[in-house]
């Protein structure tokens, strides 16, 4: 799995916000980490053909299989469920959303392929809470 290419834009804090390195050219894709490299946002609609630039430096998203036999998405320890499905793309959202109120979500194509990943929680991450 790739990304295209994306400079630094502005830190803010914790989060660091980039930019396409077509942003000159009109582009709008965006992509905002944390210091850990962590992807919170991720906004891939881009212009243009883009190089790509390997996806290893940023915290891989892993997809699992439950025991039930469906299939849930783990993003630094936290857990996120299949919501619904519209046209091709599925939304997932983040397992103690409804419990906390979390509007942390993911959003993917039908292969798979993440477009949008807003990994912003409201509640203490896995390490605080194991694995309810």
């Amino acid at each position: 799995m790739y990304l295209p290419s994306f400079n630094k834009n502005q830190v803010y804090g914790p989060k660091t916000h980039w930019r396409c390195s077509h942003f000159g050219k009109g582009c709008r894709a965006i992509l905002h980490t944390l210091n850990d490299m962590t992807i919170v946002k991720y906004y891939n609609v881009h212009n243009h053909l883009a190089p790509e630039t390997p996806l290893h430096q940023f915290k891989k998203i892993t997809f699992t299989n439950t025991q039930q036999g469906g299939t849930i998405i783990v993003l630094s320890g936290n857990k996120f469920y299949k919501y619904r499905t519209s046209g091709p793309k599925i939304h997932w959202k983040c397992s103690r959303g409804y419990k906390h109120g979390c509007r942390a979500v993911i959003h993917t194509l039908q292969d798979m392929t993440v477009i949008k990943c807003h990994n912003v929680h409201n509640h203490l991450g896995p390490k605080y809470f194991g694995n309810r």
